[in-house]
């Protein structure tokens, strides 16, 4: 009987770690505001991890709670740091940037 229940207490202690585990270590609470010269506004909502920038992305509003990296290298490639948008802050957009990384620490 003892071995069951050992059993289905591993089973649930995997169960939960897993659950706790499935949200993205470098989700951020909030909204970016990205700004495209000629078209609406790009929102957003609790990003996470790397957003490619659409072409004409001038503007980055950060209104997370997390540091947010301009960088000029594409998502899935080494990040190449330009510029670092606090929350609460803006930052201009250089033609170089092609990605914004979600840092994985608030600030």
């Amino acid at each position: 009987m003892r071995r069951p229940i050992t059993t289905i207490g591993v089973l649930v202690s995997a169960i939960a770690l897993t659950l706790a585990s499935a949200a993205p270590a470098t989700a951020a609470k909030g909204t970016l505001h990205l700004r495209v010269e000629g078209s609406d506004d790009v929102r957003y909502t609790d990003p996470t991890d790397c957003i490619a920038l659409p072409d004409d992305a001038n503007a980055v509003y950060n209104k997370t709670d997390a540091r947010v990296v301009q960088s000029s290298a594409p998502c899935g490639a080494d990040i190449e740091p330009r510029v670092i948008v606090y929350p609460g802050k803006a930052e201009h957009i250089p033609p170089e940037a092609r990605s914004l990384v979600v840092l994985d620490q608030p600030s």
